[in-house]
């Protein structure tokens, strides 16, 4: 019971930047370290700095028409939409947000099950639609360090 409960009133939300996502199916953390190594007349080598390469996520997630998030304020929502006449296809919705924060490279937040990134950018990006239910999406982020130039 408590398992269910943690699932449709989870403290923390998946998302992508404005992006909900109904879930994560699996999520892969990336971190590697670049070694500057020194070769020496005796055949060794020595190291003498090691530099923090950028985070880089690859992210397998589903969004649906019926999110488990909010399920209450969903339901207003599409109650509100069906009576002003709007639609209530998330799907599209969500397909228009991803393509646009991928085409005009939007730097997000990334909130996932362990943990928030900041300043990610999606580097790869691939969508499937399979049923007028869901859509399936794979993509990897990559952490950005932003450098400000003084004058």
């Amino acid at each position: 019971m408590i398992e269910q409960l943690s699932l449709i009133f989870s403290d923390t939300q998946n998302r992508m930047g404005e992006l909900i996502i109904d879930g994560f199916l699996s999520e892969t953390y990336e971190f590697c370290n670049e070694l500057t190594t020194h070769p020496v007349e005796s055949g060794y080598s020595f190291v003498d700095h090691i530099h923090n390469k950028p985070i880089s996520l690859q992210l397998e997630g589903v969004i649906s028409n019926t999110p488990m998030s909010f399920i209450g304020l969903q339901a207003i929502k599409s109650a509100t939409n069906f009576f002003s006449g709007k639609s209530n296809d998330l799907l599209s919705e969500a397909f228009l947000k991803i393509e646009d924060i991928f085409a005009k490279r939007k730097v997000l937040t990334i909130c996932t099950s362990m943990k928030e990134y900041q300043n990610m950018v999606l580097e790869t990006l691939s969508l499937e639609k399979n049923n007028n239910a869901c859509l399936r999406f794979s993509c990897t982020a990559k952490q950005i360090r932003v450098v400000e130039q003084m004058f």
